[in-house]
């Protein structure tokens, strides 16, 4: 569907896009009765098993593979390709010739007129679709080349470009960029998003809420993995927040960490603040407000704060602190900021994700202190 969302940008039909979506479901894709929509939303489609089940959906549907007329008749009723090539947008996509085992990368102005259509249908045409040809020619969907054709705005001269990987199945091409000429930015989504024929309406409104914040971040250059906050951009801010951490809140750290020295302020900056930079596994050049920012964000999840919506870090802070008053301890539950961090095993799993929680709620602790005492973080202590 990402060729189908960006002919429509071209057009200029963003309200209509969104209406689409908001009203979409997968009955609207494909031609499928009740009982196979049923079916098809049992099987999981996330991206690292959906290929082990592409054989079971082919032996539950009829014919050898999905019925695309419906999605050609979506193409049909919204897709302008005039208008399109009169709006002089450089709209291109990817797709793989199977017959004759060759990728195509085009732009609009070389299809010739009247294709765009086929195209898009091509560029789209998973190995679970009735594939069917094109001026004899069968194609199958451009991921399986490149999943990111980045290159191809490259190759045309662009010099700012916005890149959103999504993590599917596919291939990235890896390609050299000249970072002196083009200024490369990327929108990566903060959550995995769902299975690909996943069409659900509540799943379809969380993922544009989550593709609006993801990229509100990058553009407005804000904070955060899941939270979008606003930077304070004043290491002394967060310096002062940690030279005023009382001795029991060092001591707590320097238990969590089983560190062998004595809780003083020397130890905070030499030994634990390192620790928990490499437990987070963030740069060498991670910053204090990164840290606490991090540790801000665990609490936040783990008390369910709405994330679709633009902090200041004192903002959230409030938000932890008001919700902690009143929140019960649940049964555990996947935290979306501790998953983000768990990359390797340099510890192991259970003992690095409770680290995480465990710290979280000590270093955000020390902040609430000061916080209902009337203080503001980065003020001046006695």
């Amino acid at each position: 569907m990402g060729a189908f969302n960006g002919a429509l940008i071209a057009q200029g039909h963003t309200d209509q896009l969104v209406d689409i979506w908001d009203n979409i479901s997968i009955d609207k894709v494909f031609a499928l009765s009740k009982k196979e929509v049923e079916e098809l939303r049992k099987i999981d489609y996330s991206p690292e098993v959906v290929q082990n089940k592409v054989k079971k959906i082919f032996n539950m549907l009829k014919d050898g593979g999905l019925d695309i007329s419906r999605s050609k008749k979506m193409l049909d009723d919204y897709i302008d390709e005039d208008l399109i090539r009169s709006r002089g947008i450089d709209f291109g996509l990817v797709t793989v010739a199977i017959n004759e085992l060759r990728a195509i990368e085009i732009f609009i102005d070389e299809m010739p007129q009247g294709t765009l259509k086929d195209y898009l249908l091509a560029s789209s045409a998973l190995p679970y679709f009735k594939i069917e040809k094109v001026n004899g020619i069968k194609y199958l969907d451009g991921g399986f080349y490149n999943i990111l054709p980045t290159d191809m705005l490259v190759n045309k001269g662009y010099t700012e470009i916005y890149q959103v990987p999504l993590h599917g199945i596919g291939r990235k091409k890896p390609f050299d960029i000249d970072e002196s000429n083009v200024t490369l930015k990327t929108i990566s989504p903060s959550e995995p998003l769902g299975g690909i024929l996943d069409f659900s309406n509540d799943l379809v409104k969380k993922q544009m809420a989550m593709g609006y914040y993801d990229t509100l971040k990058v553009i407005d250059g804000l904070s955060g993995t899941l939270y979008c906050i606003k930077p304070v951009n004043d290491e002394h801010y967060f310096l002062d927040f940690l030279k005023t951490l009382s001795q029991e809140m060092i001591t707590e750290l320097t238990e969590a960490l089983e560190i062998e020295r004595d809780p003083t302020l020397r130890t905070l900056f030499e030994i634990i603040i390192p620790r928990i930079a490499e437990l987070l596994e963030l740069e060498q050049e991670v910053t204090y407000e990164e840290i606490i920012t991090s540790f801000l964000e665990v609490q936040a999840i783990e008390l369910e704060i709405d994330r679709y919506h633009v902090y200041s870090f004192e903002e959230l802070l409030e938000q932890v602190i008001t919700k902690s008053h009143t929140y019960t301890e649940k049964k555990y539950r996947k935290n979306q900021v501790v998953e983000y961090f768990l990359k390797n095993e340099v510890l192991s799993r259970m003992a690095k994700e409770s680290s995480i929680r465990q710290l979280a709620k000590i270093v955000i602790k020390g902040a609430a202190k000061r916080y209902e005492k009337g203080n503001q973080l980065g003020g001046t202590t006695q």
